[in-house]
């Protein structure tokens, strides 16, 4: 077990980074999920959480220590990697709004990881803008980063999700490969 590679305040100016962010990009769901890596009265400040009342306190400052905050590096990457399976299931079954919420808590996750992932950050970032493919493509650069076998979480079916109205050439899904290769 290692300690976690951001500082509090770093994560905390992080959040309220993402707070500032505008509300199409997901900036509330990547602050609220990086709550999870400090104590409960840094996130009552940053205001990802609400303030408790009388008798609730103590007990659920215990149960937010046991329960929901990440202590560590290696809890981080297991969360991560459970969210980019969640995301998975989303992109695959065209749920752009599960998809992009899930992909803006990996975004966090990945920033939280540490500044080695600093590109990645600014891939992921540039991907959420753009959104096409349900947040595949940003899915295959996390899950290649965090080593997670995205092919077999892949349904390889990839369709625009950024048009309302589509060509029949664009309504046709594509593969992962015709896809990537484009890139």
């Amino acid at each position: 077990m290692t300690d976690l590679k951001r500082t509090q305040g770093e994560i905390y100016a992080r959040i309220r980074h993402h707070q500032a962010e505008d509300e199409a990009l997901y900036g509330r769901t990547a602050a609220s999920h990086l709550t999870l890596l400090l104590p409960r009265e840094l996130g009552v400040t940053a205001g990802t959480l609400r303030p408790l009342q009388g008798g609730e306190v103590e007990a659920f400052e215990v149960e937010w220590e046991e329960k929901y905050r990440i202590h560590d590096d290696e809890a981080l990457l297991d969360v991560l990697r459970e969210k980019l399976k969640t995301a998975w299931i989303a992109a695959n079954k065209c749920r752009g709004d599960i998809a992009r919420d899930v992909l803006a808590s990996i975004r966090a996750f990945v920033w939280a990881s540490g500044p080695e992932h600093g590109e990645l950050v600014e891939k992921l970032d540039a991907l959420q803008s753009e959104f096409a493919y349900y947040g595949k493509q940003g899915l295959v650069a996390a899950s290649e980063a965090f080593d997670v076998d995205w092919r077999g979480l892949d349904n390889d079916e990839w369709r625009i999700a950024t048009k309302a109205v589509l060509t029949d050439d664009e309504e046709k899904p594509r593969t992962a490969d015709q896809v990537l290769q484009l890139q």
